[in-house]
């Protein structure tokens, strides 16, 4: 019956992890349950991505964004602040390039909190190489901080790789 089906989907999408999982299956569940229970979705959700134990932590991504459509980037970009693994700083990087991140991360490259410049270089790479964005970058590169100007190094090297890409498939179309 349904409230039985709805119990189980709870029980897989608030249990911890276990030798045995099948990639998506809790993150699934927790969009499921997320429709009833929204804000316990929102505190796993947010903390599986973080975790760098989560073996498809990566899969909570379009959870957080289906569920929290207005709290989206500023989510995402939270979440990088706790520094997760290099997997999910890259995947939340490119799902930010399909929203309208741009303003917000520009917003946190002149924040006056070291580690809001970290991120927003962390993710300013994945987005769609612009004049603007490389003055951006190049500003960045020279900040006193070790870890902004080389995570602004990073996302110059993504922009150099995003153009050479491009050249590539013009060239074979």
């Amino acid at each position: 019956n349904r409230s039985d089906v709805l119990a189980f989907t709870e029980e897989m999408a608030f249990a911890a992890y276990g030798n045995h999982c099948v990639v998506g299956e809790k993150a699934a569940a927790l969009l499921i349950v997320g429709q009833k229970n929204p804000d316990g979705a929102f505190r796993i959700a947010t903390s599986r991505l973080r975790d760098p134990e989560i073996p498809d932590s990566d899969a909570y991504i379009p959870v957080v964004a289906q569920l929290f459509p207005g709290r989206v980037v500023a989510t995402f970009l939270d979440v990088l602040l706790k520094e997760p693994p290099t997997k999910i700083v890259y995947a939340i990087g490119r799902y930010l390039r399909d929203l309208n991140a741009l303003p917000t991360i520009l917003a946190w490259s002149d924040d006056p909190a070291p580690e809001r410049r970290v991120v927003s270089c962390r993710v300013i790479g994945f987005q769609v190489p612009t004049n603007e964005l490389d003055e951006k970058i190049r500003s960045l590169v020279d900040d006193p901080e070790n870890r902004i100007a080389d995570a602004a190094m990073d996302a110059a090297e993504l922009f150099r790789k995003s153009r050479i890409t491009a050249e590539l498939v013009e060239a074979f179309l």
